[in-house]
């Protein structure tokens, strides 16, 4: 093996977190932007969901973007679904921390 999985550049992915944009969820988006992944970080709060982008993109983020989504009601996961499909991009992977 060339290198851990940890090494592994991530240019060209694209991730989907919700509850991204403190604590876990915001640690494991910024451990993807540091290998190069575009970040989509959905949340209720649009000022924290702005830090999170400014804090992902300072990581070397590919991309960044916040959708305000609160993912407990259907018009929520309507928004997210679209943040999604906006980008036009198949979504790797997708994390919801607990």
């Amino acid at each position: 093996m060339d290198g851990t999985h940890d090494e592994r550049p991530l240019r060209g992915l694209n991730f989907a977190f919700s509850g991204g944009t403190a604590g876990i969820g915001l640690a494991a988006a910024t451990a993807l932007a540091r290998r190069g992944a575009a970040l989509l970080l959905l949340g209720r709060d649009r000022d924290r969901g702005d830090r999170a982008v400014a804090a992902v993109r300072e990581a070397g983020a590919a991309e960044a973007v916040f959708c305000a989504a609160d993912l407990t009601t259907m018009a929520g996961v309507g928004r997210a679904i679209e943040a999604i499909g906006a980008g036009a991009r198949r979504c790797t992977g997708w994390c919801t921390p607990r």
